[in-house]
């Protein structure tokens, strides 16, 4: 008899410290909210009923979402997720050209902030939020945002790497007037006037960045303004090229004295004649400006440009034995 006692006694004991686990903890987020976000609408709150509740984890539907982990004021300290024991913190979150974050600063709230999206298609995360007894999941989907817009470029002249002296093959011909007893004559004339002066824009380590401009620019990209130079001096005269572009083409006319020039060749004689360009090349640092059209964020981005142009020929005789 006393054995049965104790057998009802610990199935009591074992009932209601199972009622325990179900009736006694608050549940923390009856209705679990779908959070939209755009550039129009950037912040959204979550409403917790109770604080008993931590942040376990974050991660995106396909893509790999970094976090970094910080204080209140922003700045990292080094903690990872899961948050424990009713930590707060403000973590900062991205994927390729898409950034947000979320801010915990107490047990009762869950603010999400948006920033850019510079992507073709949302990105879709899930936050997840919970404890020992029960583990939630809030969906959030950040949709594209408009692209950002050129406010200036400044090129830092003290960077400028600047040459005209170095020669490039054109072309060369063979007059043989061996044969003949009397002079025959050659005269230049280029098949074209206009030779293509060649622009690059990459980051200062030299590495193409167009797909990184084009993400938050735009296609085709805006034209911005690069120097010219007049006897090895910059000048203004609004050419334009589109910036972030890692190779691209534009019209430049060669005005050269040489046009028409006559080469005489004496009979007997057999001579090479060598045309080149003249090359004018520079390397420069820049800065360039932009700003959001509806969030009116700011973002700088820095690199080089290379510009290559033929300006002049060169043309070179040559008697052959």
């Amino acid at each position: 008899m006393r054995n049965l006692c104790n057998i009802l006694w610990l199935s009591l004991c074992m009932y209601l410290a199972g009622c325990n686990n179900h009736v006694f903890i608050d549940d923390y987020l009856p209705d679990v909210p779908t959070i939209q976000l755009s550039e129009t609408d950037t912040v959204a709150k979550i409403i917790f009923k109770s604080d008993n509740w931590d942040i376990l984890n974050i991660y995106g539907d396909y893509e790999n979402v970094w976090e970094t982990i910080c204080d209140l004021e922003g700045n990292p300290d080094g903690r990872s997720l899961p948050l424990k024991n009713g930590e707060n913190a403000v973590i900062k979150l991205g994927y390729e050209y898409c950034d947000f974050r979320i801010e915990k600063r107490n047990g009762r709230e869950l603010c999400i902030f948006f920033g850019d999206n510079m992507n073709r298609a949302a990105l879709d995360v899930k936050i997840v939020v919970g404890n020992e007894y029960e583990i939630k999941s809030v969906p959030v989907s950040l949709a594209p945002t408009s692209k950002y817009e050129v406010d200036s470029i400044v090129y830092d002249w003290e960077s400028l790497s600047y040459s005209d002296n170095m020669l490039e093959p054109d072309y060369s011909v063979m007059i043989d007037n061996t044969q003949s007893t009397q002079p025959t004559s050659w005269y230049f004339d280029p098949m074209e006037s206009s030779f293509p002066r060649q622009i690059s824009f990459r980051n200062k380590d030299g590495w193409n960045e167009e797909k990184l401009y084009k993400c938050f620019l735009g296609t085709p990209l805006p034209l911005v303004v690069v120097p010219d130079f007049i006897d090895g001096k910059p000048v203004w005269e609004d050419t334009k090229a589109e910036v972030g572009s890692d190779f691209q083409q534009i019209r430049s006319v060669i005005n050269s004295s040489l046009v028409g020039k006559k080469y005489t060749i004496p009979p007997g004689e057999k001579w090479k004649i060598s045309v080149d360009y003249l090359i004018e090349q520079y390397w420069i640092n820049y800065k360039l400006y932009t700003s959001h059209p509806f969030s009116g964020r700011k973002k700088t981005f820095e690199g080089k440009i290379y510009s290559k142009r033929p300006y002049e020929f060169f043309i070179t005789p040559e008697k052959q034995e």
